[in-house]
Parts: C-alpha cells; structure tokens; sequence
C-alpha cells in the first residue's frame, strides 16, 4: 500500500478539531480504513476506534515525533484546540521552535506515520517498534568516485528511543536497470559495530544487521562506521540518503575524478522513483578545485531523496 496515500489521508484527520471533531462520513480514507480492518482493531469505523488505533500507531515513531503526531491529531491531552493552527502554536510554544519548523515536523511525523501504517502486517504494537528504536542525530557520507573501487564510507551517530537496543539494521538500495544482474557489494563495519549478517529482501536491496558493542538505553549516543566497496564501477550511479526515521542532519561529499570525466546532479528531496530517472531533472554543480562536491541537509525529509546522481563521461 502507497504511504503517500496514507500521509494525505492522514493529513485530512488533521483539519479542525482533528479526531475530536465530527467524524463525517469519508473523512477517513478508504486506505485508512483497510489498514485499520486488516490490523484486527475494528470493521466500524468510529471516533472511538480511529482514535485507539491511530493512539497506539504512534506509539513506535521518536518521542519527539509522536508528540508531533498526537497533537496534530488532536489527541493529545493537553492540545484539544478546535484549529489545527491553534494547536501547532501551542506546540511551537511548548517545544520553543518557531511555527514553520513545527509545521516541518508534522510532516515528518505523519510520514514516518504513513510508512508505519504500510508496513505493518499484523495489529500494530508496540512490539513494532523495532525498527523505530532509534533515529539519526548525523549522517556524514564520504563517496570515493577516484578510485577504481568505488567506496563508500558512512558516520552514522544514533540515538536510542527504545528501553533496550542491541542491534540495528541498515537498508542499502542498489541501482539496476530491467534485465541487468545486480553484483554483491562487500560491507564492513569499521568502528562502533558488528556486522553479523546480511539479508537480501530483493535483487536491489541489501540489509545489514548490525551488533552494537554494549546495549543502549533509551537517549544513549553511539557512533558507527561503515564502508561499502562497489566491485563494478557501472553499479554506483548515485548516493542518496531517503531516511525512514528522524534524521537531524546529513552531510554527504564526494570525491570525484577530474571534471572532464564526469557530470554532476544534485538531489533536492525528490521522490525514490526519480533515482533511475534521466540525471537531467536535478540541479548540475561543478565539483571545486579539489574535485569535491559537498552538499547539507538539515531534518532530510522522510521518505525523499537527498542527495547526488553523476555520470562519467569516459
């Protein structure tokens, strides 16, 4: 099911006094409502039932994101307004952030919410927060583009949300065109991890299941590093981060060969689907002097693509 789909929907429970308000007819998507059935909650689609399941849905997403969620909604306690705007001051005031990063991280939220809701199989718990148990506090991204091996090398600095975390998962997509068989690429945990398995959901995707060196309680730090080496030089044809939870901060460079052998595009949130689109639709940049191209985002969206797609000219 489409998590774009979900977020508009969800974004539609927002309006007004939220779920506090009349419940009209067709308020609650359709998606919405297959998802509440197929989760076992209920086939009636009331105040009550809505507001249980959504209650519990954001159980899983970060602290700060679920108190987002709960008073966009309008079901948190303290945040009954009868205006959505009203409400969303009261956060701004609550959280001393001025109403435009608030309304920033509503979406974020309902994203992140969105993508729960797709993913989820069974009645959703907070047993489900196993993917959520942490976020990103920074991501700094080193893509080696001189070498005859491609490498990656990734700084990862997380936050603990669940009570007890011990291992975590690391979701790498590969590029690939119809037809072309996708090559392994090697993993390695450098620092900070143990690197004791990987999982290959589909051809593109590879999933790596990492062991922290001590367990983490809830708001602990923790610095990992990871390097990925890229056997053909064709298979890398970008690096972009789509976070699926909070990330505060990405910073990505590249080091590239000299400027004739290579053309460069930046990527500005675009959707997941556009990576394999032709490079033309971002923005070119040149790399500098040092044949380095450097590019920050600050809270990446949810669910978009930040980030850089090149191609070599020799």
């Amino acid at each position: 099911m489409s998590a774009s789909e979900l977020r508009k929907e969800l974004g539609k429970l927002c309006k007004g006094r939220g779920l506090m308000g009349p419940l009209d007819p067709g308020l609650v998507g359709p998606r919405l409502i297959e998802r509440m059935t197929a989760s076992g909650v209920s086939d009636s689609v009331d105040r009550g039932s809505v507001i249980s399941w959504l209650t519990t849905a954001v159980e899983p997403l970060p602290e700060d994101l679920r108190l987002v969620a709960q008073v966009a909604l309008g079901v948190h306690p303290e945040a009954r307004k009868r205006f959505l705007g009203e409400r969303l001051q009261w956060l701004a005031e609550t959280l001393g952030r001025d109403e435009r990063t608030v309304r920033r991280r509503v979406d974020e939220a309902l994203v992140l919410l969105a993508n729960v809701l797709s993913e989820e199989k069974a009645p959703i718990s907070r047993s489900s927060a196993r993917k959520n148990g942490w976020y990103f506090a920074s991501i700094k991204t080193l893509v080696r583009l001189d070498l005859p091996l491609r490498e990656v090398i990734e700084e990862r600095r997380l936050v603990a949300t669940a009570a007890a975390l011990d291992t975590l998962e690391i979701e790498v997509s590969l590029p690939r065109s119809p037809g072309e068989v996708v090559r392994e690429l090697s993993a390695e945990a450098m620092f900070g991890g143990l690197l004791i398995a990987v999982e290959r959901p589909s051809d593109s995707l590879r999933r790596f299941v990492i062991k922290l060196p001590r367990t983490l309680r809830r708001g602990d730090r923790h610095s990992l590093t990871l390097r990925y080496t890229f056997p053909d030089p064709n298979l890398l044809r970008h690096y972009a981060l789509t976070p699926l939870v909070r990330c505060d901060d990405f910073q990505l460079c590249l080091k590239c060969p000299p400027p004739e052998q290579i053309r460069v595009w930046r990527l500005d949130a675009v959707t997941p689907r556009m990576l394999d689109d032709s490079p033309a639709a971002g923005t070119e940049v040149m790399p500098d002097a040092a044949n380095e191209l450097s590019i920050e985002f600050s809270n990446p969206a949810l669910g978009l693509a930040h980030g850089f797609r090149w191609r070599f000219l020799k």
